[in-house]
Parts: C-alpha cells; structure tokens; sequence
C-alpha cells in the first residue's frame, strides 16, 4: 500500500535534514507517526502526498511510483487531513461537498451525510466562522466520504474535546472494518495510537528510531524505577534515556538489557508517551 525507500529530504538552506527513512505500510493497518516538533513528521507527510519531492529515494502508493504520472489515481483514493485547513475559508461544508462530489470518482453521499450527524457539523456556516474543531471535524468527514483506499492524518485529534475524539477513534475503526484502508496517523496525543495503532514509526531529528508493530513495542521497552541509593545496581546497563530526582530514579531500557532487578524496584510497561520522553532524554 505505501512503501517509502531510503527517502532523503535536504532543505539545504536549513539545518533540517530527512535521512534515510524506510518504512512500509500494508492495507487494513493503521501506522502511528511520533516524534517531536521538528522531528520529520510533516515533512514526510508531505512528500507522501506529493507536495514536495525527495532529494532521494522513492516513495510507493497502490504498487505505483508516486509521481505526476499517477497523482491523478494516488489522489483520487487517498482521503487527507492536514493540521490546518486547505479550504477557502469563506465555503460552507454544502458547497464542499458539491466540489467533492465532482472531484472524487468514489464519492459516497449517503455515508457522507452519516459522517456530517454523526460530527454535529453545520452544512451552512463558512469555514472562517466556525471553530478550529468544527474544521477539524470537517476535514475528517471529507477525507472518509470518497471510499479512500489510503487514510493521510496530520495531527487529527488537534483542537478536539475528549468525546469527540472518542467517537473519532470509533469511526477510523469502521472505517478500516468498511474499507480494508491503511490509515497513516501522526498525532502528538499518544494515547489516541495506545488505543487504535497497529504500527508506530518513532522519527526523531529527521532520522528514524524504529518502524515496529505495537505488541513488539510494548514488549521491548520497559520503565525501571528505583531509589537514587539502589540506582548504581544498575551501572552499566544499557539506558536510553533516565530521570533522576532527589529520591528516586527511573529510565526507559529495552527488556533484553535488565540483569537483575533488585528487590522493591518496579519495571513496568512503557507506553509511547514515555518512549517519546526518554529518548528526548
């Protein structure tokens, strides 16, 4: 579904760089994008939807070359949510989804409609009046109403209370059901991945970290706390990443790198959030 090969990005003016990232995607997974700001994130976004190119390497959708000979197929089954809005402020959702209609060779008015109750829009009120969450939640509707085989999301969740982030989650689940999409999903609210990622890619400083499944994730890192007396137990283990307080002491470590732990002392599971934490560490 989507193949990203040895891609590189050079700005050349800039000290950001995109080095050698790899990773695939196949159809009916979703895949979490994490990192921090500055990290790649957008930049591979971007390139994925073809509004950059590489400075090397290839980048594969639907088993073809993404490139201006196959935009036309790429587009018109790739549904895309950026962190900001691409529509002219001053359309409603009603003229949108006329444009959409008439743009996309899958448009299915009937789920549109759904998706349009289900998020409590207005079909009537301008872009420019609504809130940053009332276009949010348009953009999500638009990109799931033409049947897209390939799901792009940048930050999502952004400007989204709770619950409607909730019943998010719940439609991209059906969605995949629906469909057999891959769902390609960058947020920084790593919580929202805990609970529907199949796939996390961890990029950091343009470089990627690891492309791994959420199980092998999950079983691979653990968080070891312990007091700041017992932590020269631990000298010579291998830590990515470590906090010390006056009290106590904690690090992310993968689970092949603990020789012994000491009594009283707690290894528990890390989650994305904390993985995220420590290699910043």
């Amino acid at each position: 579904m989507l193949k990203l090969k040895n891609v590189y990005k050079d700005y050349y003016d800039f000290e950001f760089e995109l080095k050698d990232i790899s990773f695939e995607l196949e159809e009916g997974y979703i895949m979490g994008l994490i990192g921090p700001n500055g990290a790649g994130k957008t930049t591979i976004i971007n390139l994925i939807m073809n509004l950059m190119k590489p400075t090397k390497g290839e980048i594969e959708i639907f088993g073809r070359k993404n490139i201006l000979e196959n935009n036309e197929y790429i587009k018109d089954n790739i549904g895309f949510v950026f962190d900001e809005s691409i529509y002219p402020p001053y359309l409603n959702l009603d003229k949108l989804e006329f444009i959409h209609k008439n743009t996309y060779s899958n448009f299915d008015k009937e789920y549109f409609d759904e998706l349009v109750d289900r998020f409590k829009i207005s079909k009537l009120k301008k872009l420019k009046d609504q809130s940053k969450g009332n276009i949010m939640r348009t953009q999500i509707v638009l990109a799931l109403s033409h049947n897209a085989k390939f799901i792009v999301m940048d930050e999502p969740s952004q400007g989204l209370d709770p619950v409607v982030r909730r019943e998010l989650l719940k439609v991209l689940r059906e969605y995949r059901e629906r469909t057999d999409a891959a769902i390609l999903f960058s947020t920084h609210i790593t919580e929202d991945l805990e609970q529907i990622a199949d796939y996390i890619t961890f990029i950091n400083r343009g470089e990627l970290v690891f492309t791994t499944d959420i199980e092998s994730l999950r079983d691979k890192y653990k968080i070891l706390k312990t007091t700041t007396e017992k932590k020269r137990l631990y000298d010579g283990q291998n830590f990515i990443g470590f906090e010390e307080k006056d009290s106590y002491f904690s690090g992310l470590i993968e689970k092949e790198n603990i020789k012994n732990l000491a009594e009283g002392d707690i290894l528990r599971e890390a989650t994305i959030q904390d993985i995220m934490y420590y290699y910043g560490k």
